[in-house]
């Protein structure tokens, strides 16, 4: 019995020893395992930041070449609307001009017309008068 026992006894130990040394090479198995799936993931990870940035990079660009383009585009405007003002001012003091020569030449015109008038009433008076001696001599000298 002391045999068995001793038997006993020893394979007990190796079997410890067999499960103990088995039950760390497993868990480093295991950590192994985990470790390398974590690594794939944080590479993953790593990848799609990567990836994401180099979008976020080309947006960002896209965004200040818009912007350039905007800011061309307001200043073309800018431009375009201080043109249109001057145009405007330009062409009002021009038509206000046309006006007063109008309004003036038309002044002209009136008060010509209003001498011209006048002048022919005095002279249409003087031949009245005219008229009136000559019928006065002609009555006289019929008589």
């Amino acid at each position: 019995m002391d045999t068995l026992l001793a038997i006993l006894s020893t394979a007990s130990i190796t079997a410890l020893i067999t499960w103990a040394s088995t039950k760390g090479k497993t868990k480093a198995e295991t950590a192994k395992i985990v470790a390398e799936t974590y690594g794939k993931m944080v590479d993953d990870l790593r990848s799609q930041m990567k990836f994401q940035g180099e979008q976020l990079n080309q947006q960002s660009k896209q965004i200040t070449k818009m912007s350039e383009r905007e800011t061309e585009h307001m200043k073309m405007i800018n431009r375009l609307d201080a043109e249109k003002k001057d145009l405007i001012a330009t062409h009002h003091k021009e038509i206000t001009a046309l006006n007063e020569k109008h309004h003036k030449e038309k002044t002209d015109l009136i008060t010509a017309h209003q001498v011209a008038e006048t002048e022919l009433k005095a002279e249409i008076q003087k031949l009245k008068n005219d008229l009136g001696s000559r019928m006065e001599q002609i009555e006289n000298k019929l008589q």
